[in-house]
């Protein structure tokens, strides 16, 4: 089981994975996703980006801001 956030204001689902520091401990009632523990999940690499990303480190990286002030910052991935 894993929880996920759903950014109702936009097209975004994210959750956090173990090595995220920082990243609302208190409000996730779920363990932070464990990618190491998946035979299926990869980072998308910058060749299969998907649109609003940008390519650092072979990595798809992207963020949201929001108005009240608060922000997250992710990289793109795919489990099956």
């Amino acid at each position: 089981r894993q929880s996920v956030i759903i950014d109702t204001g936009s097209h975004h689902t994210a959750f956090p994975c173990k090595e995220c520091s920082k990243c609302g401990e208190y409000y996730h009632t779920d363990n932070y996703f464990d990618w190491s523990k998946s035979t299926t999940f990869h980072p998308l690499a910058c060749s299969e980006c998907e649109p609003g990303a940008s390519c650092a480190g072979d990595k798809c990286l992207f963020s949201q801001s929001y108005t009240e002030g608060s922000s997250w910052h992710a990289y793109q991935a795919k489990d099956r």
